[in-house]
């Protein structure tokens, strides 16, 4: 994808930034409890109730998507669910949580594979991306594909196989039409 009018837009001034709209937020009294240094971005709307037992999670408030503080972390860890699906609403949470300081950011979800081998259930590690969406193209220089952090994949790789879990290591392929995927693309 490109921005033929505005090649370098990732490097130009927004009009509104995630700043003025927490400070806002603020002032209504419309910012969770916490202010998590991680959070994990989940679509699967029940998660947080279905894990109490195991995570002990409690509702920490809103911000386009319902916060839960994990008790455990004291505040440091949240689980953000009902906001939907997509990008653009996954990035306006992800600029603000970063405005209020989270650091570490991971999303949760479903997909489609192309790889035989991978069945519905199993855990994919995403270590890089294929750039097919409109929103990455905002933040970075057009390219074809983004690196995940490595130290991030290493944590999350070591955390899922300690616990006895298996994963996988791969690429994702990142679009905002999941049913228009073709095979000759």
């Amino acid at each position: 994808m490109s921005f033929p009018n505005y090649p370098n837009k990732h490097n130009l001034d927004s009009l509104l930034t995630a700043n003025e709209l927490v400070a806002y937020r603020a002032r209504l009294g419309r910012m969770p409890k916490v202010k998590p240094e991680g959070v994990l971005f989940c679509l699967e709307r029940g998660l947080p109730h279905h894990m109490r037992w195991r995570i002990p999670v409690e509702r920490a408030g809103a911000m386009n998507a319902d916060v839960y503080a994990v008790k455990k972390t004291k505040g440091r860890v949240a689980v953000l669910t009902s906001f939907g699906g997509g990008s653009p609403m996954v990035i306006e949470l992800a600029e603000e949580l970063a405005v209020i300081g989270t650091q570490k950011m991971i999303l949760m979800t479903w997909g489609g594979t192309l790889q035989t081998n991978i069945q519905p259930g199993d855990i994919v590690v995403c270590n890089r991306a294929i750039r097919d969406e409109g929103a990455s193209h905002h933040y970075l220089p057009s390219a074809k594909y983004i690196d995940a952090t490595g130290s991030l994949v290493n944590e999350l790789v070591e955390g899922i196989r300690s616990r006895g879990a298996q994963c996988t290591v791969g690429t994702t392929w990142t679009t905002d039409a999941p049913y228009r995927e073709t095979r000759e693309e």
